[in-house]
């Protein structure tokens, strides 16, 4: 063998699953205020309650949010019972937009009046994002607030590992750690390269192993990819 492995799933994963969701230290306090959240409403649909994850960008935000959408479901809440809210601010405004705060409230509104959760995905915490008048902050801070970040630098590899074999891929290490140094500390760049790895395995019915990724890196215009052929090709020597 050549460090491929042949892709085992038959059908491509679900992004939208817990299952496909790495837990680490960055995200633990999240990951239990939502559980314990949504606990209280299974335990009671018309109980309310509002989870606030702040964090940067690529740190898995939305992943988890719309994993825990899924998962309410799973659990034997009505669909729409666990709502997600992006207060996100775009990149070209700098702070939140007015369409965003006002799909917030309508949702704030209809799960308070309903009951059931409210996940709301924020790049900062709500104490100092732009863009939030003082009802709109009180709202958000009147939940739990939960800051996330990346994996530690210790947490990498086990959770790019961990990403891997969910999806029955192996990579050897040496791919696995031109990863990290190509996409840096983000989960959810991790996920993204490796579900699409996953998926196009299977279209084309390839292996998921080190060639397709490095076609897949240079047809994603990412840079230095002959730094990754010279490890695909002393990891064959």
């Amino acid at each position: 063998m050549n460090g491929e492995q042949l892709q085992l799933s038959l059908t491509p994963a679900s992004a939208n699953s817990l299952d496909y969701f790495v837990v680490h230290s960055g995200v633990t306090s999240a990951v239990n205020a939502i559980e314990y959240a949504l606990s209280r409403v299974i335990e009671s649909p018309q109980n309310f309650e509002i989870v606030v994850i702040a964090g940067p960008k690529g740190v898995g935000k939305t992943h988890l949010v719309n994993a825990y959408v899924t998962e309410g479901e799973r659990r034997g809440l009505p669909a729409g019972r666990v709502t997600v809210a992006d207060l996100k601010s775009t990149e070209a405004e700098r702070e939140i937009s007015a369409a965003a705060l006002g799909d917030f409230v309508s949702k704030y509104e209809l799960r308070r009046a309903e009951g059931g959760l409210l996940l709301v995905e924020i790049e900062v915490v709500p104490s100092v994002a732009h863009g939030l008048d003082a009802h709109l902050r009180s709202r958000l801070v009147a939940g739990q607030v939960v800051e996330v970040a990346f994996p530690s630098e210790q947490e990498l590899m086990p959770v790019l590992a961990s990403i891997l074999e969910r999806r029955n891929i192996r990579l050897p290490n040496a791919t696995m750690e031109y990863l990290i140094e190509r996409l840096g500390r983000s989960p959810a760049e991790f996920s993204e390269i490796v579900a699409l790895l996953d998926t196009v395995s299977l279209k084309e019915n390839r292996r998921a192993g080190v060639k397709l990724l490095s076609e897949l890196l240079r047809g994603s215009k990412t840079v230095r990819n002959e730094q990754l052929d010279e490890r695909v090709e002393s990891e064959r020597a």
